[in-house]
């Protein structure tokens, strides 16, 4: 049997996850996607992201397979994935996410000019979406992100030491507090 590819369910979620992935050389992240190429693995279609990292030039190629019917619109501007959780990134890689972007970001567009409030929303969004990301992981029925669901080594220490920021509620919390801050940004005059 030849090898399964994950399961990348937006282009979005692909170049989210490459950005994220250090150099197998000298562990810089972000690097550059120089080219795509298609091909097929056992009949299924697959895609290959060709990157070149952006300090030492180390190319790497990143392969997936996609859905047959792409996920439905989101509704901001970051599309990932429909219902179902994501194969790529565990749950504690979009808390961390979520976690990151909002650190950066205003609470208000009080004193922003408008290129700033644009960047401070997109932020936000990104935000919104990967806490949206964090909650597809949580199983019908149940109150929190399941220990088993973490694969990645930060996503995994994260859930180690912060377990009760898995929980349906406080996720929740966190989403509408972000909500919140969006609707400030995109409400407010300068």
């Amino acid at each position: 049997m030849a090898e399964r590819y994950p399961l990348a369910r937006t282009e979005d979620e692909v170049y989210l996850y490459i950005s994220l992935q250090p150099c197998e050389v000298c562990g810089q992240t972000g690097p550059e996607v120089r080219g795509v190429s298609s091909g097929a693995a056992d009949g299924e279609p697959i895609r290959g992201y060709e990157t070149a990292c952006s300090q030492c030039g180390t190319t790497r190629t990143f392969w997936f397979r996609f859905p047959e019917a792409p996920a439905g619109s989101a509704a901001g501007p970051w599309r990932f994935g429909g219902a179902e959780p994501s194969e790529l990134l565990d749950p504690g890689q979009w808390l961390m996410l979520a976690d990151a972007v909002l650190a950066e970001a205003p609470e208000t567009a009080t004193g922003l000019s408008d290129p700033q409030r644009r960047e401070a929303r997109d932020r936000v969004e990104l935000a919104v979406a990967a806490f949206e990301e964090v909650l597809k992981f949580i199983r019908g029925g149940e109150d929190r992100v399941s220990p088993f669901a973490f694969w990645s080594q930060p996503g995994h220490e994260l859930q180690l030491t912060a377990a009760w920021r898995f929980e349906r509620e406080w996720l929740e919390s966190d989403l509408r507090r972000s909500r919140e801050i969006l609707a400030a940004l995109q409400h407010e005059t300068r």
